[in-house]
This record gives C-alpha cells, structure tokens and sequence, in this order.
C-alpha cells in the first residue's frame, strides 16, 4: 500500500508519500516542503489569519490530488506547535477536512517528542548508548533522553527559532546593530528557566552526545567549519558560531548560500537556543540525523497495520465451532 503523510510546522509543510511492503519495511517515493511561516501570526496575534486559511486549505487540496496520483489512498496529518497555540485552530481543521477530506489532528508537544524519538531510534544507528534526541522547530524544541533506544524522559519546550525572533525581537541582522547583548542575555535567562525547570526536577541524566533532527539544527551546524565526519560536530565548533553571530560584523547569514532568506532571520536565535539545549544537557558532541516526525508518524502506521494483520490471522486460524454448539 502506498501512504501520505502531511506535517504542518510553524514555519513549513512537509508532505510526503511512502510505499509499505508486505514485510514491514517503507521505500520513500514523492517528498515536498513548502514554506508558510504560520508562527509570523499566531505568536503576535494569537491565531492564524483568513488569508492563511486558504493558503492552508490549498495547500492541503493539492496534497490530495497528488496523493491519489501517486496511488496512495490514505494520508495521515498532523499539525504541531503553531496550531497548539492557535484560537481559531479548530476552525481551521473544520476547513481542511470539509474542503479535503483530510483530518488535521493537533498533537501535544508531549506526543511530538515521542514521535520524533520514535523515527529516530528506530532508524538511526547514532542511537548508541545514552544519548539525547533534540528537535527545534519554529515554535518549540523537543527533547527526549534515550539508552540503547529505549525513551526514558520526553518533553517539550515552548522554544522555537520564530518563537525567540518575535517574543525577544532578536535581530537576524547583528552587523547592522550597534549591541545585542541586553537581548541575548535575556534570551539565555529565558531559556534556562524554561529547560531546567524540567530537567532538574525529574532529574535527568548527563549525555556525552546529542542527536539534532529539524532543518533548524541542520541549518545551524551547516554555518559550523566542516571537520572529518560532516555529521559529528564538537560544541565548541557551536560556541565559536554563535559568537561569530553575535558580534561579527561581516557575516551575513541571509548571503549564505546554504541558508534561505526566511531561516536567516531567525538564525542567531535558533543557534543560541541550541547551544544553550547542549549546555543544559552537558553535552559535548553534536551529530546530525535525517530521521525525523514523519519516520515517526510512518512506523506508528506500519505497527498499526502489522497488528492489525496478526489479529486477523489469528482469527481466521480459530477452527469454527460446530453448529449444534453455536447454536447453544
């Protein structure tokens, strides 16, 4: 059978289309990413605007169309952090399913960060030892603490790179400003509180390694000088970035060839929340993956089916009773 998948971000939509075997296992066939930045709205006004409406509702139909196209009949959506915080999100689901036929669901930053976790430890072979899953999207960070893959803390921060942009004002431009270090300052306090009240009170352990899933890390760790392994990164490689960031008057993110336009803004933002994430969890390796929600999103689809497939096997191998007893 073949599936879609749909994630709708702060800041992008990412829709996908995968083949699942017989046995299990999933080949990827169509992937796309369109831009939105739904948290421009919602983190200033508090809901998403009518013209974002349609947009959305669009965007959806056209996700159909393909879907059928590509031969997949079943398409799985899900809407994260900016829809979290959304007034008129459920307007918006109406919409889609009305319009699409599609059910958006809005999952918890807590059901995020295990989905995530789940991609990931199931795919990635980084996953060795005690090792800590970070996702930072536009409006929230995720975290989970894993050993040998097994999850053993999971939560979510109202941390994104959008979200530090607005809420601080935080200029994607330092070259152009005489000081940031009033803002930055206040943005490393914010941080802080926000991760430690978690991590100190249910006690989590110290990691030697973090493993950076989101385009934002991978946009960040990109502005870091390439050493032997691209995927593995030291955290001073990280601290040197974000001082370059914060004080350099030549580097211009925005110029980058590896940064769009629309990531360059929240840049400096997203690279201290990272490096503050690091700090709190007292890592010292940083290593990147391309496994992610949809992963997540996949294998809970496979598992589904993979049960669903035992149940009816173990029916059918249930001998029928005879009929005087059926009859009893």
């Amino acid at each position: 059978m073949r599936i879609g998948i749909i994630d709708l971000g702060t800041n992008s939509v990412r829709f996908s289309v995968y083949r699942i075997k017989s046995d299990g296992h999933s080949r990827l066939i169509y992937r796309s990413k369109q831009v939105l930045c739904l948290g421009r709205d919602v983190f200033s006004t508090g809901k998403l605007r009518t013209e974002n409406f349609e947009l959305i509702v669009r965007t959806f139909s056209s996700f159909r169309r393909l879907s059928f196209q590509l031969g997949a009949r079943r398409i799985i959506a899900v809407a994260t952090s900016a829809l979290r915080e959304s007034a008129n999100a459920a307007q918006l689901t109406r919409a889609v399913k009305d319009r699409t036929g599609i059910n958006l669901r809005i999952i918890s930053g807590l059901e995020e960060a295990r989905i995530i976790a789940n991609g990931i430890t199931i795919h990635e072979n980084e996953v060795d030892g005690l090792v800590a899953l970070v996702d930072v999207g536009g409006g929230s960070a995720e975290i989970s603490i894993c050993q040998h893959h097994r999850v053993l803390h999971s939560a979510s921060f109202p941390l994104g790179a959008s979200r530090i942009a607005q809420e601080l004002a935080l200029s994607a431009k330092p070259y152009q400003r005489k000081d940031q270090r009033k803002e930055i300052a206040q943005l490393r306090t914010a941080i802080r509180a926000r991760l430690l009240t978690v991590i100190s009170k249910e006690c989590w352990p110290v990691v030697p390694k973090v493993i950076g899933s989101s385009g934002t890390i991978k946009a960040v760790m990109s502005l870091c000088k390439k050493k032997k392994n691209p995927k593995i990164y030291k955290v001073k490689a990280l601290r040197k970035l974000v001082k370059t960031l914060s004080c350099s008057s030549t580097f211009r993110p925005r110029h980058h060839r590896r940064i769009p336009a629309w990531r360059a803004e929240t840049i400096l933002g997203a690279a201290i929340l990272l490096e503050e994430i690091i700090e709190a969890l007292g890592a010292k390796r940083i290593a990147l993956t391309r496994y992610s929600l949809t992963q997540g999103l996949l294998n809970q689809e496979i598992l589904c089916r993979q049960l669903q497939k035992a149940t009816e096997e173990r029916r059918r191998s249930i001998p029928a009773l005879p009929l005087h007893c059926q009859a009893a």
